[in-house]
């Protein structure tokens, strides 16, 4: 994601320390991300839970693929 100023941000939530955030309108990201589950699914994990998508900024970023969030 990067700042409406086109800044490369790397959004820390103080509440959530250590979270990431992928940007899934980035094709290089979800192929990351896609492999990390394939690794998991090999192990036997059957199940993913994800959550705190309502952290998910919306003010001031734009995403890879130039859509705003809000």
């Amino acid at each position: 994601m990067r700042s409406s100023d086109q800044q490369e941000t790397d959004d820390r939530d103080e509440w959530q320390p250590g979270m990431a955030i992928v940007d899934f309108t980035n094709p290089e990201a979800c192929k990351w991300y896609v492999g990390l589950i394939h690794t998991l699914m090999d192990t036997g994990v059957d199940t993913i839970k994800t959550d705190f998508g309502e952290r998910i900024p919306h003010l001031d970023v734009v995403y890879h693929d130039g859509s705003d969030p809000r």
